[in-house]
């Protein structure tokens, strides 16, 4: 899926997504709390991969909901484990300031039983 955007940096994105998820039922009705937001962008590749899968496994296990801001190859061993698990993923069209001077390409990784409704 993909989700068209303008420049945004990684502030504007993480409340675009923050507010997808009040828009939905649920989280309106029952006063459950909203998915956290983790931003694993210019994190290093090693500590992506043991954070995305420990976020599968508090998902798992506590039913705990997150959303993954990621840069990944499309080669990389982490990008195939996250498609195969993540309940819905999400490539950002467009680039995302992560700071002022650098670009990234954006992919939103969800583990939620709610879909990212943009």
């Amino acid at each position: 899926m993909f989700f068209k955007s303008k420049a945004m940096n990684i502030r504007e994105v993480t409340e675009y997504i923050t507010n997808s998820f009040r828009k939905t039922t649920p989280y309106q009705v029952s006063g459950t709390s909203l998915p956290r937001v983790v931003n694993l962008l210019e994190t290093p590749k090693k500590a992506k991969s043991e954070t995305i899968e420990q976020i599968y496994n508090e998902y798992i296990k506590y039913g705990r909901e997150s959303v993954v801001l990621v840069s990944l190859s499309h080669s990389c061993h982490c990008f195939q484990w996250s498609i195969s698990h993540a309940t819905q993923i999400c490539f950002w069209r467009g680039r995302i300031y992560a700071n002022p001077n650098k670009r990234i390409d954006l992919l939103v990784l969800v583990f939620s039983r709610q879909q990212l409704i943009i």
